[in-house]
Formats: C-alpha cells, sequence, structure tokens
C-alpha cells in the first residue's frame, strides 16, 4: 500500500492545493517550509545558516484555506475554530503541522517538515556558514557566577547550591524514579 493509499484515496486533489510549493516539495536540498501569512513562505535547506523568505502569489487566503481543508480531508481530521490544530502526512510522507484562528493571531499558520535525505557531517556545516554567527561570551562574570556555583556543589551545599542557581536563571534537571514525586 502506498503512502498516499494510506493517508486517503489517490491524493488527487491535495496534489492539485499543494502545486505553488512544489518547486520546493520537489528538492532533495529543502528540509523545512513554513508559511506564516498568505502570499509568502520561508524555506530551510539542508546547511543553511538562516532561513530564505519567498513570495508565492499563487498562495492566497482562499487558496490557503482550500489547502487546509484538503489535507484535513485526506487525513481524515477536522480543523475549525473548536480544533485550531492539525498533524498529518502529505502525499510524499512529509509532517505537516497546520495552526488556526484562533491559536494563531490572523492567518492560518503551516508547517511541512520534509524527510531529511541528505547527512551533512560538521565540515559541511561550517562550509556552508551554519558557526559564522557564534558568539563566544567573554563576561568574566560568568565564570564567577559559575565558580560559586561549584563550591556551593563541592561544600555539599545542596540547598544553597538550587537557590543561587535559581538566582542565576540557570537551567535545572529534577529527575527522580517513576512515581518519586
Amino acid at each position: 500500500m502506498t503512502r498516499v493509499a494510506e493517508i486517503g484515496g489517490d491524493g488527487v486533489y491535495l496534489r492539485s492545493f499543494l502545486q505553488p510549493l512544489e518547486p520546493w516539495l520537489g528538492r532533495a536540498d529543502v528540509t523545512e517550509i513554513l508559511i506564516n501569512r498568505p502570499q509568502e513562505i520561508w524555506i530551510e535547506r539542508n546547511g543553511a545558516a538562516a532561513m530564505e523568505r519567498t513570495e508565492v502569489p499563487e498562495l492566497t487566503v482562499t487558496a490557503l484555506g482550500r489547502l487546509v481543508a484538503q489535507v484535513a480531508r485526506t487525513n481524515h481530521q477536522g480543523i475549525n475554530r473548536a480544533q485550531p490544530l492539525l498533524s498529518g502526512l502529505l502525499p510524499g510522507g512529509e509532517r505537516i503541522q497546520i495552526i488556526a484562528p484562533p491559536a494563531t493571531r490572523a492567518h492560518i499558520a503551516i508547517a511541512i517538515r520534509k524527510l531529511v535525505q541528505v547527512d551533512i557531517d560538521l565540515a559541511d556545516y561550517a562550509a556552508a556558514g551554519a558557526f559564522s554567527g557564534v558568539r563566544i561570551g567573554e563576561d568574566d562574570s560568568a565564570a564567577v557566577a559559575e565558580a560559586a556555583l561549584r563550591l556551593l556543589l563541592a561544600a555539599g551545599d545542596i540547598m544553597g547550591f538550587l537557590v543561587a542557581a535559581v538566582a542565576q536563571r540557570k537551567n535545572i534537571l529534577v529527575s527522580g524514579g517513576t512515581s518519586s514525586g
């Protein structure tokens, strides 16, 4: 059984409503497509340092409404004001998330995640500029605060450590066994 048959029918109608996105759905280097407003998409590509904005005039309010309705039908779900969230699959196996008003301020929001088909190694990420925006902290006060936390731990002052860590807005993971409270 094909993926399209699994999500309902032959997908002809859904494919027609996806046509404006086909230039990106068909590309192996595109991993995510976001729609936050009509006539505009954001594209994420493998290894790119940032998403790119693209105008798609065909994605009108009406076209997006029809796309959402067809995604809901083929995934045997509904989407409305009482249930404004939908998670589903597209005929090509892509995952789609749809959020509609009142869960959004004005427009329908859509995220399409494609299956990753290319493994990129660390050197390729670096060559694509993925690390060009990284800033290394040079704030000595952070090192001093970290040292103070380590001293509290070394002294066994767990309560003092937790109070100081919360005051410094540190991330804290508290873990315990099942039913430990």
